[in-house]
């Protein structure tokens, strides 16, 4: 069911009477209504011998192997669950909480993760108010691009998405192999680079370089951000940390950063560090955090198939 769909139907349920939950079944698991109407998701529990627990915060609240009766049209069912509610209000942060648990609900077979691992992931995304600036928005559309750009059969290119904030790379396929997205609104292919991002005896490394230009009839970033969520249905990692750096924007904001979809197309282009204009010599000692420009323009480009190649010989894929 679609998660918009699937907010629709369960605004349309009637609180509960006593300690049940009025729900409906969507795949392996319920989404129902409180008895104070809250938005709840209930899951089977993984061990119904486990003592019962619960925690709450501002948010949220989590009650696992809970004994409780489940109503739904074809009559009641009585069992042991684990009960998560989510006392937002906020359209958007449902519609967050939705299609996370659901995606949740999908993985966790599979995955074996555990519900208060999951609870821990939800109160710190429902905690961050903080937005990211302008600049880190275009950066990340260039990251979420690029995921995009270069999905292959062979490996998904969101596993070495680094989740870190502040690491020197955007993505790490091997303890010794980079790769770094920039991006730019300027007319010129200049970006700021790291001095440690271009001189390294440790990583081989390779510049992304997305060339940017604004377009009201673009691609958005919440359709892009959107559309990497659908081609990984099952990436709860993904689905998290996409979620948790827009989460405090609304649809309609995200929908107006645009940006010519054509124009990224024809300009990417994709570079070996060696060959970027720089200073040769490594940072002296004492030194940190050596920043500049350089310009890309009169470099060598590579392709998309030559990176994919490296991609391949580094995960050992050939």
């Amino acid at each position: 069911m679609e998660i918009d769909k699937l907010y629709q139907t369960l605004k349309t349920i009637d609180k509960p009477v006593g300690n049940s939950y009025n729900v409906i079944k969507v795949e392996n698991s319920y989404y129902g209504i409180s008895k104070e109407g809250y938005i709840t998701f209930i899951s089977e529990t993984g061990n119904q011998y486990v003592r019962p627990s619960s925690q709450q915060t501002k948010h949220l609240f989590l009650g696992t192997n809970i004994k409780c009766s489940l109503k739904m049209d074809d009559g009641l069912c009585e069992g042991i669950y684990n009960v998560l509610v989510c006392f937002e209000s906020d359209y958007e942060a449902i519609i967050s909480f939705l299609q996370l648990t659901n995606v949740y609900s999908k993985s966790r077979i599979d995955q074996a993760i555990n519900i208060k691992t999951f609870f821990e992931t939800l109160k710190n995304l429902f905690s961050n108010k903080q937005q990211l600036p302008l600049l880190e928005l275009q950066g990340l559309f260039g990251e979420l691009y690029f995921m995009e750009y270069i999905q292959n059969d062979k490996f998904d290119i969101s596993d070495y998405w680094q989740s870190r904030e502040k690491m020197k790379f955007d993505f790490s396929i091997t303890d010794y192999k980079k790769i770094e997205i920039k991006t730019t609104t300027g007319d010129s292919r200049v970006h700021k680079f790291r001095h440690e991002q271009l001189v390294s005896d440790i990583y081989d490394t390779w510049i992304v370089s997305i060339m940017l230009r604004k377009d009201d009839q673009g691609l958005s970033l919440y359709e892009l951000s959107e559309s990497i969520k659908k081609n990984n249905p099952m990436n709860l990692n993904l689905h998290t940390r996409i979620t948790n750096l827009l989460n405090n924007y609304t649809k309609e904001e995200l929908g107006q950063i645009k940006f010519n979809e054509n124009y990224i197309k024809n300009n990417i282009g994709f570079y070996r560090t060696s060959n970027i204009p720089k200073f040769q010599e490594k940072q002296p000692k004492g030194v940190y955090n050596t920043e500049y420009d350089s310009d890309l323009s009169n470099v060598e480009k590579s392709n998309k198939v030559k990176i994919i190649e490296w991609i391949y010989e580094s995960l050992k894929l050939v």
